[in-house]
């Protein structure tokens, strides 16, 4: 059940991407969740969200890897 899960999420990822827009997986199991990525594939703007990451938290201790780019 959770490959077809994790592919009918990859379908959509995809048709989303065609037409220009996104989709990010809201609730899912911890697990599903680790397959197919929260957010995606990083996009070309990630370098931004990291040099803010770094810049509030230069650690790394709030919410590590819960973000785009697994920040």
């Amino acid at each position: 059940e959770s490959n077809s899960i994790a592919n009918a999420i990859a379908d959509m990822r995809r048709a989303a991407e065609k037409i220009g827009g996104h989709l990010i997986v809201q609730r899912a199991p911890r697990a599903l969740r680790e397959r197919v990525g929260v957010w995606g594939a990083a996009r070309g703007d990630s370098s931004i969200m990291r040099k803010l990451k770094m810049e509030f938290d230069p650690q790394g201790i709030f919410n590590p890897g819960r973000f785009t780019g697994n920040l």
